[in-house]
């Protein structure tokens, strides 16, 4: 079978599973097994099938079973696990160039195990300590032996599919092992959730929720559980697993469980990801734009007479002013602003910095900084203050520090020279900064999930085959569509934390999912109503936005904040007799508004009442004079109203201020009507030539306005051979 008929049928099976449609399921699995002649697979299919069919026995005869949704969620992810197993053997055959399948074909040369590499490693490394321990420096070993042990233990469990009982067993225990390494425990989590993405396994998120629970490094119970929820995550109908199901339910009912809290970290700093484009489109657009902008006036009026202003900028009237001028301090406080929030700011910065060689190994883009680390230890000395400050930067996630490490062995020795002797001269406080570090109980699960999130953010944005990867960020679901998680945030702390945080940055969606999900947990409130309907009004839904305001209103008839937007939604919808009741409430609480004055105008003129929004108008325009808006609003309502002479006179106002295409037209209208056919003509000639407008626009416009123009007096029939004579004098 080929390559592309076998993917075809999985996906096929896929679906159907995932249907509950299994007697079709079972059916494509065996054509799929049998067409690839996969006896073992075709044997596993059929020991699911008649599981299957023993299943349906006790159920035909009501017999009462209750593991029975249990044992479906299991042959179901069986027969996913068959088709996988298939389809990842197919790729195989078909020598697919993937990373993947060529570290797959590399490690299945090799005689090792997961298991064998690992004591290996140990076995290694223990010899190291010892030596420390018994002064024999001559047992000392060559880190390059380790690191490369430690690339293969990471592509090994990465490319091992399905994991076998002892392959979970080794995995297990080297991640309880005191032998093995905080900074080694890293890259083999990222390598067992890296290898669920590519293929589901219910057992590699089972190892990392188990390391979660019992890991005595507090350190790395919150970087398992990130793990886990990014496998859950880009699986959501996988892990419908009892086993998962019923493992994530023992850790939110444990005794003094930090389970439900530690989740809704990790939810929200992976949604967090997604503010990460737009503020690298900031960074990229208008910060650095600013600042290549700025420079020829920084080096006209900074020269190297002013190297006090240039050091400390805070003390430089000269340079803060230019700073206010561009924007740029508004802008730098922003960014601040989002830093501390967690947002990931750096991002831009090192986009370009990840392609120096040891970003080509995978496992390397999960591995925690290490100025020890040969490939950093070639570039910078690691007793150098320089080494200590990035090991030391909390601003800095484990990849950019690796970044900023080999960017500084790329200067020229002169600047090297100069970094050196300022960083020497701050010995005292990077060495504060790093004791700080060092001795503190690194407990803050925000600063770890954040921190590590970003590393994989960057693997899967940056890495340059990252084609080739499942990446989770590209649609993330929500967090409510993961049945192994949705139980434990449905709490009102969690989700009313959750939605807060989407709503502050804007990500309405998820946002209003999570304030319906919140509306049917809390008592009615007047504040969650006006978000929803906010949501509603940003994602365009605009009665949906009225019918939460309206609900707003009713618990909290006071707030103007409410009324206006009820007002303003009535308004856009064209519910204009609404409109106006909201804005005429709006006047009694907050009078002579002249925004508030010009929208009642503009709904009287609207419902046809002339009279009434000229008077309305005049007052608006009277409020705020200098308003072209108010005066185009108030020359329109004249003219309807009849009175072609005043609502000449504001237009000529509009005119002689700043004339747009439509303010001619409307000048035309009036002419129109008095039937001055050669002025009309010249001065939609006029509009045409101010706003590039089409021959077809022109038409359009005036055939739209022609029902108010009759009403007011105009000739209907005159109007086409006026259009079409300005047409042939245009010709």
């Amino acid at each position: 079978m080929k390559l592309t008929d076998t993917t075809a049928l999985a996906e096929k099976i896929y679906s159907l599973t995932a249907a509950a449609h299994l007697h079709e399921a079972f059916s494509n699995l065996h054509a799929l097994t049998e067409a690839a002649m996969q006896w073992d697979l075709t044997e596993r299919a059929n020991d699911l099938e008649r599981t299957y069919r023993f299943l349906l026995q006790y159920a035909m005869a009501d017999t009462k079973d209750p593991t029975r949704n249990d044992t479906l969620a299991s042959i179901s992810d069986g027969i996913m696990t068959v088709v996988d197993q298939c389809t990842r053997r197919a790729r195989l055959d078909d020598n697919s160039p993937d990373l993947y399948y060529s570290t797959l074909r590399y490690e299945r040369l090799q005689p090792d195990t997961i298991a064998s590499l690992i004591d290996r490693y140990t076995s290694l490394t223990s010899s190291d300590v010892f030596g420390d321990i018994l002064g024999n420096s001559n047992k000392k070993i060559d880190t390059s032996e380790t690191e490369a042990l430690e690339r293969r233990i990471f592509n090994r469990i990465w490319t091992t599919f399905p994991l076998s009982r002892a392959d979970m067993a080794a995995i297990a225990d080297a991640l309880r092992s005191p032998l093995l390494p905080a900074d080694v425990k890293v890259p083999v989590i990222s390598a067992i959730m890296l290898g669920a993405l590519e293929f589901f396994e219910t057992s590699r998120v089972t190892l990392l929720l188990d390391f979660y629970r019992d890991a005595t490094e507090k350190s790395l119970r919150p970087v398992a559980l990130t793990a886990a929820v990014v496998a859950m995550m880009h699986r959501p109908t996988r892990a419908v697993s009892p086993t998962i199901l019923n493992l994530t339910r023992s850790l939110a009912e444990a005794p003094d469980s930090t389970f439900d809290a530690d989740l809704r970290i990790v939810i929200t700093e992976l949604a967090r990801t997604r503010d990460t484009e737009r503020i690298n489109k900031k960074m990229r657009d208008e910060v650095m734009p600013t600042i290549m902008s700025m420079r020829p006036k920084f080096q006209q009026r900074f020269t190297a007479s002013d190297p006090a202003e240039l050091a400390d900028p805070e003390q430089s009237p000269k340079w803060m002013e230019m700073l206010d001028k561009s924007g740029l301090t508004d802008t730098f406080r922003e960014i601040s602003e989002m830093q501390q929030e967690g947002a990931d700011v750096m991002m831009s910065t090192f986009i370009h910095l990840k392609s120096f060689p040891f970003f080509n190994d995978v496992a390397n883009w999960f591995l925690p900084f290490s100025p020890s680390h040969s490939a950093v230890a070639a570039a910078v000395d690691p007793s150098s203050p320089f080494a200590r400050m990035i090991a030391a930067s909390p601003m800095l996630c484990d990849s950019d520090k690796y970044s900023m490490a080999f960017s500084m062995a790329m200067m020229p020795q002169m600047q090297r020279d100069m970094i050196a002797s300022q960083l020497e001269a701050q010995k005292a406080d990077i060495d504060a900064i790093a004791a700080d570090i060092i001795n503190r109980d690194e407990t803050d699960t925000k600063e770890i999930v954040n921190r590590y999130v970003r590393n994989l953010y960057r693997f899967f944005k940056l890495y340059r085959r990252k084609g080739e990867f499942n990446d989770p960020f590209a649609s993330m679901p929500s967090a409510l569509d993961i049945p192994a998680v949705s139980p434990w945030i449905r709490s009102e702390l969690t989700i009313g934390a959750l939605a807060e945080f989407h709503f502050t940055h804007q990500m309405w969606s998820e946002a209003l999912r999570l304030f319906n999900e919140l509306d049917t947990i809390v008592p009615p409130d007047a504040t969650l109503y006006q978000k929803m309907g906010f949501c509603y009004q940003n994602l365009g839904d605009l009665d949906h936005a009225i019918d939460c305001y309206l609900r707003a209103e009713l618990l909290d008839q006071s707030s103007l904040w409410t009324l206006r937007r009820i007002a303003s939604c009535s308004r856009a919808t064209g519910s204009w007799q609404q409109a106006l009741d909201y804005y005429r409430r709006i006047d009694r609480e907050d009078p002579d508004k002249p925004a508030t004055t010009l929208a009642i105008g503009e709904c009287l003129t609207e419902l046809g009442r002339y009279a009434e929004a000229v008077k309305v108008l005049y007052k608006a325009a009277y409020l705020k004079p200098d308003s072209m808006a108010t005066l185009r609003r108030l020359a329109w309502a004249l003219l309807l109203n009849g009175d072609l002479e005043n609502s000449r006179r504001q237009y000529q106002k509009v005119i002689q201020a700043a004339p747009t295409p439509a303010d001619y037209i409307n000048m035309g209208h009036i002419y129109l009507i008095e039937h001055n056919y050669q002025d009309a003509a010249n001065a939609y000639k006029l509009a045409m030539t101010l706003g590039d407008m089409t021959r077809r626009q022109l038409v359009e416009t005036v055939e739209t306005d022609l029902p108010y123009l009759t009403k007011a007096g105009a000739d209907a029939r005159i109007v086409p051979l006026l259009l079409d004579n300005i047409l042939y004098d245009i010709d």
